[in-house]
Protein backbone atom coordinates (compact mmCIF):
# COMPACT_ATOMS: atom_id res chain seq x y z
CA UNK A 1 0.00 0.00 0.00
CA UNK A 2 1.39 3.36 -0.96
CA UNK A 3 2.02 5.65 2.01
CA UNK A 4 0.91 8.80 0.17
CA UNK A 5 -2.81 7.98 0.32
CA UNK A 6 -4.99 9.81 2.83
CA UNK A 7 -7.71 7.64 4.35
CA UNK A 8 -9.91 7.47 7.41
CA UNK A 9 -11.81 4.24 7.07
CA UNK A 10 -13.20 2.61 10.21
CA UNK A 11 -14.96 -0.75 10.35
CA UNK A 12 -16.63 -2.77 13.08
CA UNK A 13 -16.51 -6.48 12.27
CA UNK A 14 -18.32 -9.21 14.18
CA UNK A 15 -18.32 -12.94 13.57
CA UNK A 16 -19.36 -16.01 15.53
CA UNK A 17 -18.05 -19.46 16.17
CA UNK A 18 -19.59 -22.21 14.05
CA UNK A 19 -22.97 -23.10 15.52
CA UNK A 20 -22.43 -20.35 18.10
CA UNK A 21 -20.73 -22.92 20.30
CA UNK A 22 -18.78 -21.41 23.24
CA UNK A 23 -15.50 -22.46 21.59
CA UNK A 24 -13.63 -19.37 22.86
CA UNK A 25 -14.33 -20.14 26.53
CA UNK A 26 -11.01 -20.39 28.32
CA UNK A 27 -9.05 -18.89 25.44
CA UNK A 28 -10.59 -15.46 25.01
CA UNK A 29 -7.40 -13.55 25.89
CA UNK A 30 -5.34 -15.68 23.50
CA UNK A 31 -7.96 -15.14 20.80
CA UNK A 32 -7.81 -11.35 21.21
CA UNK A 33 -4.00 -11.36 21.05
CA UNK A 34 -4.00 -13.65 18.02
CA UNK A 35 -6.69 -11.74 16.10
CA UNK A 36 -4.99 -8.41 16.87
CA UNK A 37 -1.60 -9.65 15.67
CA UNK A 38 -2.99 -11.09 12.45
CA UNK A 39 -5.10 -7.99 11.73
CA UNK A 40 -2.02 -5.79 12.16
CA UNK A 41 0.00 -8.10 9.91
CA UNK A 42 -2.51 -7.47 7.13
CA UNK A 43 -2.45 -3.69 7.49
CA UNK A 44 -5.09 -2.85 10.10
CA UNK A 45 -4.77 -0.43 12.95
CA UNK A 46 -6.69 -2.22 15.71
CA UNK A 47 -8.69 0.18 17.88
CA UNK A 48 -10.43 -2.54 19.91
CA UNK A 49 -10.89 -6.30 19.96
CA UNK A 50 -12.80 -8.48 22.40
CA UNK A 51 -14.56 -11.80 22.43
CA UNK A 52 -17.40 -13.51 24.12
CA UNK A 53 -17.35 -17.32 24.29
CA UNK A 54 -19.17 -17.53 20.95
CA UNK A 55 -18.25 -14.39 18.99
CA UNK A 56 -15.66 -11.72 18.21
CA UNK A 57 -15.86 -7.92 17.94
CA UNK A 58 -13.08 -6.10 16.09
CA UNK A 59 -12.84 -2.35 15.45
CA UNK A 60 -10.21 -1.42 12.90
CA UNK A 61 -8.98 1.36 10.70
CA UNK A 62 -7.90 0.08 7.31
CA UNK A 63 -6.42 1.59 4.19
CA UNK A 64 -8.47 1.13 1.01
CA UNK A 65 -8.04 -2.63 0.53
CA UNK A 66 -10.26 -5.61 -0.23
CA UNK A 67 -12.20 -5.83 3.06
CA UNK A 68 -13.61 -9.32 2.43
CA UNK A 69 -10.12 -10.67 1.69
CA UNK A 70 -8.78 -9.03 4.87
CA UNK A 71 -11.56 -10.50 7.06
CA UNK A 72 -11.01 -13.94 5.52
CA UNK A 73 -7.29 -13.76 6.34
CA UNK A 74 -7.96 -12.72 9.95
CA UNK A 75 -10.58 -15.40 10.51
CA UNK A 76 -8.57 -18.16 8.83
CA UNK A 77 -5.27 -17.21 10.40
CA UNK A 78 -6.69 -16.88 13.90
CA UNK A 79 -8.53 -20.21 13.89
CA UNK A 80 -5.42 -21.96 12.53
CA UNK A 81 -3.15 -20.36 15.14
CA UNK A 82 -5.53 -20.88 18.07
CA UNK A 83 -6.09 -24.53 17.17
CA UNK A 84 -2.31 -25.09 17.10
CA UNK A 85 -1.80 -23.36 20.48
CA UNK A 86 -4.13 -25.49 22.53
CA UNK A 87 -4.49 -29.05 23.70
CA UNK A 88 -8.26 -28.55 23.71
CA UNK A 89 -10.09 -31.36 21.95
CA UNK A 90 -12.61 -28.88 20.51
CA UNK A 91 -11.50 -27.45 17.20
CA UNK A 92 -12.28 -23.76 16.80
CA UNK A 93 -14.24 -23.06 13.64
CA UNK A 94 -15.77 -19.73 12.61
CA UNK A 95 -19.13 -19.22 10.95
CA UNK A 96 -18.97 -18.77 7.17
CA UNK A 97 -20.04 -15.11 7.19
CA UNK A 98 -19.62 -11.99 9.28
CA UNK A 99 -21.17 -8.61 9.92
CA UNK A 100 -19.37 -5.38 9.04
CA UNK A 101 -20.38 -1.75 9.26
CA UNK A 102 -18.42 1.39 8.50
CA UNK A 103 -18.17 4.16 11.06
CA UNK A 104 -17.44 7.85 11.26
CA UNK A 105 -14.28 8.73 13.16
CA UNK A 106 -16.45 10.47 15.77
CA UNK A 107 -18.25 7.16 16.52
CA UNK A 108 -15.15 5.12 17.25
CA UNK A 109 -14.86 5.98 20.97
CA UNK A 110 -18.46 4.82 21.56
CA UNK A 111 -17.85 1.55 19.73
CA UNK A 112 -14.54 1.01 21.55
CA UNK A 113 -16.43 1.23 24.86
CA UNK A 114 -19.07 -1.18 23.55
CA UNK A 115 -16.39 -3.71 22.60
CA UNK A 116 -14.42 -3.33 25.83
CA UNK A 117 -17.55 -3.77 27.97
CA UNK A 118 -18.85 -6.92 26.26
CA UNK A 119 -19.14 -8.97 29.44
CA UNK A 120 -21.27 -6.30 31.15
CA UNK A 121 -23.33 -5.56 28.03
CA UNK A 122 -24.20 -9.23 27.51
CA UNK A 123 -24.97 -9.74 31.20
CA UNK A 124 -27.34 -6.75 31.14
CA UNK A 125 -28.71 -7.81 27.70
CA UNK A 126 -28.10 -4.23 26.54
CA UNK A 127 -27.02 -5.25 23.03
CA UNK A 128 -26.83 -2.96 20.02
CA UNK A 129 -28.31 -5.17 17.33
CA UNK A 130 -26.40 -3.40 14.54
CA UNK A 131 -23.08 -4.27 16.20
CA UNK A 132 -24.11 -7.87 16.96
CA UNK A 133 -25.56 -8.74 13.57
CA UNK A 134 -23.93 -11.36 11.37
CA UNK A 135 -26.84 -12.41 9.16
CA UNK A 136 -27.90 -10.54 5.99
CA UNK A 137 -31.18 -8.66 5.72
CA UNK A 138 -34.16 -10.70 4.65
CA UNK A 139 -35.40 -9.88 1.18
CA UNK A 140 -39.00 -8.70 1.33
Amino acid sequence: MKRDIFHRLYFHVVWTTAGRLPALEGRRERAVACITTIAQKFGAHVLACNTMPDHVHLLISLPPIDLAHFIGKVKGGSSFALNRQTDDTHTLRWQDGYGVISLRASDTSTVIRYIEEQDHIHTQRNLWQTLERTEPDEIT
